[in-house]
């Protein structure tokens, strides 16, 4: 049931709190850094409403539903929880689980995001490997990639052309190895300047 790196032991117990899974953290990582979508932090002055307290025969996932249910967390939970619920069979060190708190858990949901990955999924297992064949993983890689290489975030738009470049490559082949060799060769990695060294 596990699938690659995202599905680590380790991984799923660093986005975890001590004593619960965290699928905010976990729907974050997801969003931000696999699926390279944008999400707005919380509005400055709003009051977060604590989650309700750990109890038997409530789910981690029951508890967050009940904290979204409130207006001025509604919107963004939209989005972050169903990410976050495709890692619940989960514990909060990375041990499979299908009970939490006496009740059998649920990582199914709905993408709602304008990617490859929009749908329902019946469980978190099938989502992860919806996410192997994406091009929108694909291309979020690449640029995550560059970003690297680069010393900076490739927004920048002299790097436009060879972030295309890069992106089509990998998303057509998936070789990581054409990936080193299409950035190595890019001119935004052949021209960058050096360190400290402005236009």
């Amino acid at each position: 049931s596990r699938h690659g790196l995202l599905t680590h032991p380790a991984f799923m117990a660093l986005m975890a709190r001590p004593q619960e899974s965290n699928p905010i953290s976990r729907g974050l990582f997801l969003l931000r850094d696999v699926l390279c979508v944008h999400v707005d932090p919380p509005p400055q002055g709003v009051a977060i409403p604590a989650l309700p307290p750990i109890a038997d025969g409530v789910s981690t996932r029951e508890r967050l539903e009940m904290h979204a249910s409130t207006p001025a967390c509604a919107g963004c939970h939209g989005m972050i929880d169903p990410a976050g619920f495709v890692f619940e069979a989960f514990d909060e060190v990375g041990r499979f689980r299908t009970m939490d708190h006496g009740v059998p858990v649920d990582t199914s949901g709905t993408f709602d995001l304008g990617t490859d990955v929009d749908g329902p999924f019946g469980t978190g297992e099938e989502l992860l490997a919806k996410l192997g064949d994406s091009q929108t993983v694909r291309a979020c890689f690449s640029q995550h990639y560059l970003d690297f290489a680069l010393s900076h975030p490739v927004p920048d738009p002299a790097d436009t052309c060879s972030l295309q470049t890069v992106t089509q490559g990998f998303g057509e082949s998936g070789d990581l190895k054409q990936l080193v060799v299409a950035i190595a060769t890019s001119d935004s990695f052949r021209l960058r300047l050096a360190e400290g060294v402005g236009p």
